[in-house]
């Protein structure tokens, strides 16, 4: 059983395993940003600072994201993370479509 692993923000153990771990650091490219759509393409590994670095340079940002930038999409994504509101929903409710490599 490989398990992926990202950057280890929370690191406690739960991406450890001996069959391996299969890191998402070099699947961090931004694909594209659609401004029309308000929509973006990134990669697994795409940091949350990356992604809103890229969004500046077109005069967007992210509906919602936590205080803390350096996770990478894919987990960021998969833990409910969210900012402050009661009335913004957590980030992975931004997502429009997700493509899963097995």
């Amino acid at each position: 059983k490989m398990r992926p692993v990202g950057t280890n923000l929370s690191p406690n153990g739960l991406a450890l395993q001996e069959a391996g771990m299969l890191s998402m650091t070099e699947l961090d490219h931004i694909k594209g940003i659609d401004k029309q759509n308000g929509t973006m393409t990134v990669q697994a590994g795409a940091r949350v600072s990356q992604i809103l670095e890229e969004l500046q340079k077109e005069d967007l940002t992210l509906e919602n994201f936590s205080s803390i930038t350096e996770q990478q999409i894919a987990g960021w994504t998969q833990v409910s993370a969210h900012g402050t509101g009661a009335r913004i929903p957590p980030v992975d409710e931004m997502i429009l479509s997700m493509t899963v490599v097995s």
